[in-house]
């Protein structure tokens, strides 16, 4: 008996309508488009992450600078406020620059004083270094709803809108979950340095992936505030 069998019809025929349902919401000539929405929510999502990773190794933090586990959850609190009050003011503005550059140096920022605090002995400094990060990842979804919002097709602009904003909600359990595995096998300090060199790796990629013309970028913050 032969052991190739013959595809049923009823397997090409879900196929043809699988891609013809995928084809519909992204043509070929939008392919393009299509990946630098996925790169945007990947970045997006991986910035916020840092927003909330620590909040899964309070005790180890705690236990690394010899400080109380109400002090170690203080750094939560630093690193959301930060992020907090930068996308409020920075978010209005992102419009006028760069959004791939905006991306790529707010990856930068992360990833390196991720580098930094990993290396430190001063809870004083760490939370400096937090509060910084903070800082750095808040510029990613500020630069990134205007840029998706400008990418997004007429017809397509609800599921563009929808995939970033998910993907800044799926950072925050990424976050606690990622970082708390990760400290498990290797120790928060060896965590922080791997997380960094990852974001140094976005940081080039958002900058040659999601360079976009600033000329193009007049009605972007309009179309996301309708």
């Amino acid at each position: 008996m032969s052991l190739h069998h013959k595809p049923s019809s009823r397997f090409f025929c879900s196929q043809f309508i699988c891609s013809g349902f995928f084809r519909s919401l992204f043509p070929a000539n939008q392919a393009s488009t299509f990946f630098r929405l996925i790169l945007a929510c990947i970045v997006t999502m991986l910035a916020l992450s840092t927003v909330f990773m620590n909040q899964s190794i309070f005790l180890d933090i705690a236990n690394s600078f010899d400080v109380t586990a109400q002090k170690a959850r203080f750094s939560f609190g630093v690193i959301s406020l930060c992020y907090s009050f930068t996308f409020l003011f920075i978010g209005p503005l992102a419009d006028t620059f760069d959004y791939g550059k905006m991306t790529a140096f707010g990856h930068f920022f992360i990833a390196l004083f991720l580098m930094i605090a990993a290396g430190l002995n001063e809870y004083s400094e760490f939370l400096g270094c937090v509060g910084f990060i903070g800082i750095a990842a808040a510029v990613v979804p500020a630069s990134m709803f205007p840029y998706v919002s400008q990418l997004a097709p007429p017809s397509g602009s609800g599921i563009y809108i929808g995939s970033i904003v998910a993907s800044a909600t799926l950072g925050i359990v990424i976050g606690r979950v990622a970082l708390g595995t990760s400290t498990d096998a290797f120790g928060w300090q060896n965590s922080y340095r791997y997380f960094s060199l990852l974001f140094a790796f976005l940081s080039i990629i958002s900058f040659f992936f999601l360079m976009i013309l600033l000329q193009e970028s007049g009605q972007s913050v309009k179309l996301l505030l309708k």
